[in-house]
């Protein structure tokens, strides 16, 4: 027996009109139980009733440190050294991405996710978030030669950036990234090499997006790790103006 519910404040006789059986909570659960299944109201905490839940329009990226777990293996043994260069990175990411406007997640993983959202930015959102990619570039080649780490040791990253709806939970003033499209970019980061930015061939095409700024390879596609399809994207490779990087 389907059973459809109309939470309103019409009154018993506007639903006899409609030929819909008005049911009541406790009619609603005996239907349940005859099934064999059992309905628990679940109390909310007070932290759980305060968070929000909304979705935006944005370009979401993630930033990856590639080889993540080796690194944590070479670096066992020298474990204050280790969580001060992870803090450094961490810092480093942040502040860029902020200088930008954007916003990040914590660190969770082997990475950091970071958005631009449009409502924000409007036209130069894109542009913004994939000039902030190559800056995270520069900046690890400048930690690692900070660090003196050679080839074999030296700390690599790997940026996915796509665009579309994004969601969000929020809580206390601080918003966290969820949803579809940050499990996206988090796995076609996977699919990025040492110091490689993939960004989404939407966002190439995107009119909002200034890719006179950048240099651009051609289309090609890539698998996107954890999803089982292929995604084209396209690998940002330099700038061609001075901007500044830092």
């Amino acid at each position: 027996m389907k059973i459809k519910i109309y939470k309103s404040r019409i009154s018993k006789k506007s639903y006899s009109n409609w030929k819909v059986k008005r049911f009541t909570r406790e009619e609603i659960d005996r239907e349940l139980e005859k099934k064999g299944l059992k309905v628990k109201n679940k109390k909310l905490s007070g932290e759980e009733k305060s968070i929000k839940e909304y979705s935006e329009e944005a370009v979401v990226g993630y930033c990856r440190i590639r080889n993540f777990k080796n690194i944590i293996l070479k670096m066992k043994t020298e474990r204050e050294l280790f969580s001060d260069y992870l803090n450094q990175f961490i810092k480093a990411i942040t502040e860029i991405v902020e200088m930008e406007g954007g916003e990040t997640n914590r660190f969770s993983e082997d990475g950091i996710l970071f958005y631009f959202k449009k409502g924000k930015h409007k036209k130069d959102y894109l542009t913004r978030a994939v000039l902030s990619s190559f800056r995270m570039r520069y900046r690890m080649n400048k930690l690692n030669r900070k660090w003196k780490t050679i080839r074999d040791d030296a700390w690599t990253i790997g940026v996915g950036i796509d665009m579309g709806t994004a969601y969000f939970k929020t809580f206390e003033n601080s918003s966290t990234l969820t949803g579809e499209l940050a499990n996206m970019v988090i796995g076609l980061s996977n699919s990025a090499g040492n110091g490689q930015i993939l960004i989404s061939d939407k966002i190439f095409n995107d009119v909002d997006f200034d890719k006179s700024l950048f240099q651009i390879k051609e289309a090609r596609h890539v698998p996107v790790h954890g999803k089982g399809y292929v995604l084209k994207v396209r690998e940002v490779i330099g700038v061609n103006k001075d901007v500044g990087l830092v």
